[in-house]
Order: structure tokens, then sequence, then C-alpha cells
């Protein structure tokens, strides 16, 4: 059972790895069009069903089964991203720092899988969180001085996906906490 658990953790850290990789590479990757998270989730599923797990194994096949909605809202921030950035080619450094951001965020996520030792990295996480945030709202404040609203939008479209993508890092991190320190 718990050799079961530990291919959902490392099919969970491909995942994030595929998707950082993707974001800090900017492209779409083969790899991460062919994620398949229903297939993921089928197999939580029938973990939950086959072996009954209590306590300390339950608490990390929830998570596992919690996070498959976030792993899916990083993938189409990242594709709509990525698909917008070509499409609305918008210079600005604030929006540049939030991607950085969100590159180094879904890295730690990946890292933090990865050593087994999510506790570590969860401060991380929860710093780059925020650090969205007080972007995002910069990024808000220079739109509303922009004379070219079109262009304004376009930006804060963009920087919006960038925000999400660092939500659902924060929220990965926390479930997968809970799963290891059940806090």
């Amino acid at each position: 059972m718990k050799k079961e658990l530990e291919k959902l953790e490392q099919e969970v850290a491909s995942y994030i790895k595929t998707l950082e990789e993707a974001l800090s590479h900017r492209e779409i990757s083969e790899e991460m069009l062919k994620m398949d998270l229903k297939e993921f989730d089928n197999r939580v599923i029938r973990f939950l069903a086959l072996y009954q797990p209590r306590g300390e194994l339950l608490r990390e096949i929830i998570a596992y089964l919690k996070i498959v909605p976030f792993i899916n809202k990083i993938k189409k921030s990242i594709r709509s991203f990525l698909k917008k950035r070509k499409k609305y080619p918008v210079e600005n450094p604030t929006l540049e720092k939030l991607y950085q951001n969100s590159v180094e965020a879904l890295r730690s996520l990946k890292m933090g899988i990865l050593a087994g030792d999510i506790e570590e990295v969860f401060p991380v996480i929860l710093e780059y969180e925020r650090s969205a945030d007080k972007l995002y709202s910069q990024l808000v404040r220079e739109v509303k001085e922009m004379e070219d609203i079109e262009e304004g939008l376009k930006l804060l479209n963009l920087a919006k996906k960038l925000e999400r993508i660092t939500d659902s890092v924060k929220t990965i991190g926390f479930y997968l906490l809970f799963a290891q320190e059940g806090i």
C-alpha cells in the first residue's frame, strides 16, 4: 500500500516538474499536453476503494485527491498565459517579476515534493504567493495610469494567469503539508 502511495507522489512530482519546465521555457510541451489528470484521479479513487486506508495514509490519499483540480488550474493558466503572451508580446518589468515569481514558486514546490519535505519549502511558497499578490496590485496601479487601456487590460490578463499559478501552488503545498504533517 505504501509503495502505491509513493508511485502517486512521484507522479505528482512529475506533473509539477512538467508544468515548471513549460512555464520556465515559455513553451507548451508535448508532455504537458499529454498530462492525464482524470486517470490520476481515478487511480487515487481506486486506491481508496481497494485499500481503505486509515490515519496517515488516508490523509495522504485525500490530499492527492484534493490537489488534482489545482494541478489542472496551473496547467490551464500556463497554457493560457503562454498563448496570450505570444499573441500580445507586452514588455513590462513588473510582469516579468511576476513571471519569475511564478516559476520559482513552482520550482520550490517541485523541490519540496522531490525531497519529501514540503514543510521545509512551504514558508518559501507562502512568500512567493504574497509577493505575487503585491506584484499584481502594483501592476493594477500601473495600468490605471496607462494611456492605452487595451494594452493595460492585456497586461492584467497575463498577470492574472501568473497570480493564479502561485495561488494554486500555495494550495497544493498546503494539502501536501496536511498529508505529511496532519497540520
